[in-house]
C-alpha cells in the first residue's frame, strides 16, 4: 500500500524514516498554527493523503483528503496503526468526526517520536492530553507528553466490559508526577471532569 509515494504499512512491525516533509503547504500551515515545526512533522511521519489512499487504510470512505498520522510503538518504533484528520470532517450520526480511526482498531495511546527512553525515567514528569497535535507540540516544547484519542480514549471494551487499554502498561507511572490536561471545557463539562478523575484514580 502506498500513500503519495511513501509506504504505509499497517501492523507489520515495519518502521519508516523520512528526511523530507510529505505534507502539503496547507497541511504544514495547520501544524504551524498549532506550534508544530516542519521538522517535528517529519519525525512523526505525518503526511498528506488522498481520500482514496485513506479509504484503503480506514476501511471506509472519508470523502476527503487529509493528514495521515502514524501510531508508532514508543520503544520499537513500529507502526501499529494510523489515524486520519480529514480536511472536511465526516458527518457520522449527525456529528462531525474531526479524526477517524481504521475500522476494527481499538483505542491506542499516541506516543510522539523520541520519548521511549523518557517514559522509563520516573523522574521525568508526564503530561497526558487529548489529541496527537497537542502531544507533538508539548514534546517539541520540552514536555514528556502522550495523547489520547479522547477523554475516554484510555479505555476499551473487551469481553463486553469497559477496562483500561493495554497501552497504559507501556508507561512507568510509579512514583512519577502525572498531569492530565484535557480541553479547557473540563471546568464546565461534567463528563470531561469525570473522565479525568477516573483516569487519575483508576488507571494510573
Amino acid at each position: 500500500m502506498s500513500v503519495n509515494g511513501a509506504a504505509a504499512t499497517e501492523n507489520t512491525g515495519e518502521t519508516e524514516e523520512h528526511t523530507k516533509s510529505l505534507l502539503s503547504k496547507d497541511h504544514l500551515t495547520i501544524l504551524f498554527e498549532r506550534g508544530i515545526t516542519e521538522q517535528m512533522g517529519i519525525a512523526a511521519g505525518l503526511r498528506s493523503t488522498s481520500s482514496r489512499a485513506a479509504k484503503d487504510i480506514l476501511g471506509f470512505d472519508p470523502q476527503s483528503g487529509g493528514i495521515l498520522i502514524p501510531y508508532t510503538h514508543p520503544h520499537t518504533k513500529a507502526i501499529r496503526t494510523f489515524r486520519f484528520r480529514p480536511d472536511k470532517p465526516l458527518v457520522i450520526n449527525e456529528k462531525q468526526a474531526k479524526y477517524l480511526t481504521p475500522r476494527g482498531v481499538s483505542n491506542l495511546i499516541y506516543f510522539p517520536p523520541g520519548i521511549g527512553e523518557r517514559l522509563e525515567d520516573c523522574a521525568d514528569p508526564l503530561v497526558i492530553t487529548e489529541g496527537e497535535f497537542k502531544a507533538l507540540s508539548a514534546v517539541q516544547h520540552g514536555f514528556l507528553c502522550i495523547g489520547l484519542t479522547g477523554v475516554w480514549g484510555w479505555k476499551t471494551r473487551a469481553d463486553g466490559q469497559s477496562q483500561p487499554i493495554p497501552d497504559l502498561d507501556l508507561i512507568n507511572v510509579r512514583s512519577r508526577g502525572v498531569t492530565i490536561v484535557f480541553d479547557s471545557d473540563v471546568s464546565l463539562n461534567s463528563q470531561v471532569k469525570r473522565a479525568r478523575h477516573a483516569l487519575g484514580k483508576g488507571a494510573l
